[in-house]
C-alpha cells in the first residue's frame, strides 16, 4: 500500500514546515547534552590552537583538581606536618597523587643534634604516579623504617609543572614489655635486658626522646642499645627502628661473649703456676680462680659455677662498653671498673621492673 508520508521522507519532499519540524527533533532535547558536545568542541578546539599542555591546565582549572600531593591516612601532608613511625615500628602511609602523569623524587635527610654526628647519607627513592595509579611511597622503602626532614620533589610529564613538599617524620617509642619480649625472642643472655636499661638510662628502655628524634649520645651512640660501631657505624635503619637496633645490640652482646671468653682465658694463662699433685706424683700445671664477688645489687660472679652469673659475663658487659674488667696484674687478680664503673651500674639494672 503506498504511504505518503514515508515516500516523502525517503525521498526529501517535506514540506518546510515539516522539515523545520523535523530538525527541532534531530536537536538535542536535554541541556546536558548541549553541555557534553560544546565541552567535547571547546576540549579539541583548546588543544588545536595551544596544545595538549595548555589544554591540561586549562582542564585543571575548569574540573577543580589540585597540584599533585602526598596522603598519609586518608589525610593530605601538608608542608611542615609531623607524621610518625608507630611502636609496631611502621612507617606512616605515604602515596603520592596526581591528575596527570608525575615523576617523584623523595630525600629522607637526618643528622643527630650532638657535636660531630655520624653523617649518615641520604636515602632517596624515585617513584610516578597517575591518575589510575597513585605511586605507594612507603611499599618503595620496602621494609626500611626512617625518618628525619623529608623532602618530596615532583615533575609532570606533560605540562613541565614543578613544585615541592616538606616535612617530617619523627619515631614513637614501644612499650617496655614489647622491647623486654623482642629481646627475650632473641637471647637467652641474662644480662642483655640489664644492659638495654643501662644504654637508655633512668630505667627506661626507649629509642626516640620527647621530640620524636632518635636518642643519641655525645659519642654516637644511637637507640635503646646505644649501637656505636659494633662492629660498623649504626646504618640509618638501626637508628629509627628499635627493633633492627635491638637486633644490633644483641648481636654485638653475643661477639663481646666470645670476646669475653678469648681474652680472660689469656689472662687465667698468665695466673698459670705449677702444683705438686701427692696422689699423681707429679706436679700439675694450675690456674688461679677468681674469688666469688658481690657486684652491684643483682650480679654475684663466681668462677667455679657456685652462681649463675660467671666472671665471663662480667667481662662481657665491660668490653660492650668498651675495655676489659679483669686481669691478672702482679701475682693477683685486678678489676678495672673504668671511670663510669659499667658493669656494677649494670648490675644494679633490675630488669624485673
Amino acid at each position: 500500500m503506498f504511504n505518503r508520508s514515508v515516500y516523502q521522507k525517503t525521498h526529501g519532499l517535506l514540506s518546510s514546515k515539516q522539515q523545520a519540524k523535523s530538525k527541532t527533533a534531530m536537536q538535542p532535547s536535554v541541556p546536558v547534552g548541549r553541555l557534553i558536545y560544546f565541552y567535547l568542541l571547546f576540549t579539541i578546539a583548546i588543544q588545536t590552537t595551544y596544545g595538549s599542555s595548555t589544554g591540561l591546565k586549562i582542564k585543571r582549572q575548569i574540573s577543580g583538581n589540585s597540584n599533585p600531593y602526598i596522603q598519609s591516612g586518608g589525610q593530605q601532608v601538608t608542608n611542615g606536618m609531623i607524621l610518625y613511625i608507630d611502636e609496631t615500628p611502621q612507617m606512616p602511609p605515604l602515596t603520592a597523587v596526581s591528575t596527570d602523569s608525575v615523576r617523584w623524587t623523595i630525600t629522607f635527610h637526618y643528622r643527630a643534634a650532638i657535636a660531630n654526628p655520624v653523617s649518615f647519607p641520604d636515602w632517596t627513592i624515585s617513584v610516578t604516579s597517575s591518575p589510575s595509579f597513585p605511586a605507594d611511597i612507603t611499599l618503595s622503602l620496602l621494609t626500611k623504617v626512617i625518618g628525619g626532614e623529608v623532602t618530596a620533589v615532583w615533575k609532570e610529564d606533560i605540562t613541565g609543572q614543578s613544585g615541592q613538599l616538606e616535612f617530617k617524620i619523627l619515631g614513637k617509642n614501644p612499650s617496655k614489655a614489647a622491647v623486654f619480649a623482642y629481646i627475650d625472642s632473641l637471647s637467652s643472655l641474662w644480662y642483655t635486658k640489664m644492659i638495654a636499661i643501662q644504654e637508655s638510662k633512668n630505667n627506661q628502655v626507649v629509642q626516640f626522646g620527647t621530640d620524636g628524634y632518635p636518642v643519641a649520645s655525645y659519642d654516637n651512640g644511637y637507640g635503646i642499645f646505644q649501637l656505636t660501631g659494633c662492629p660498623t657505624t649504626p646504618t640509618i635503619d638501626q637508628v629509627w627502628n628499635w627493633k633492627t637496633n635491638v637486633l644490633g645490640g644483641v648481636s654485638c652482646i653475643a661477639n663481646k661473649g666470645l670476646d669475653a671468653v678469648r681474652l680472660l682465658n689469656k689472662q687465667k694463662v698468665l695466673s698459670a703456676h705449677t702444683v705438686w699433685v701427692p696422689l699423681l706424683q707429679m706436679n700439675v700445671t694450675s690456674y688461679s680462680l677468681l674469688p666469688t664477688k658481690q657486684v652491684g645489687l643483682y650480679c654475684n660472679f663466681s668462677d667455679d659455677g657456685s652462681t649463675r652469673q660467671f666472671w665471663y659475663d662480667a667481662e662481657a658487659i665491660k668490653l660492650y662498653n668498651g675495655g676489659q674488667y679483669i686481669k691478672w696484674i702482679n701475682g693477683a687478680w685486678s678489676f678495672i671498673p673504668g671511670q663510669n664503673n659499667y658493669v656494677e651500674n649494670v648490675c644494679n639494672r633490675n630488669d624485673q621492673i
